[in-house]
């Protein structure tokens, strides 16, 4: 009897938990122009970041940054597969780590 009443009372506060509604979460927000230029800030440039700089990208590797600086300047990234300076399975990798400056 006792067993059956405090196994109600643990269903009864368990069910009233699950019951109440996780607050609505917001809508995705687009990226403000602050947010854009943090990220394009967090990207290196191709033609002025150092071989040490460009081989601390994940997907680099020492001789392919080498290989990135020696081959200066650049006018996209495109060019790093284009000029097949980079494979295309490591272009995919770095582009969105990587930029040109304008």
């Amino acid at each position: 009897m006792i067993r059956t009443a405090i196994f109600a009372a643990a269903f009864l506060c368990v069910t009233s938990a699950l019951a109440q509604t996780a607050p609505a979460m917001k809508p995705a927000t687009p990226a403000s122009p602050l947010q854009s230029a943090k990220m394009e800030a967090a990207r290196l440039d191709i033609n002025t970041a150092t071989a040490e700089q460009l081989a601390t990208v994940k997907g680099l590797n020492k001789s392919f940054a080498d290989a990135i600086v020696k081959a200066r300047p650049f006018k996209s990234v495109e060019e790093l597969s284009t000029s097949n300076i980079l494979p295309a399975d490591v272009f995919a990798l770095v582009k969105d780590h990587l930029t040109v400056a304008k």
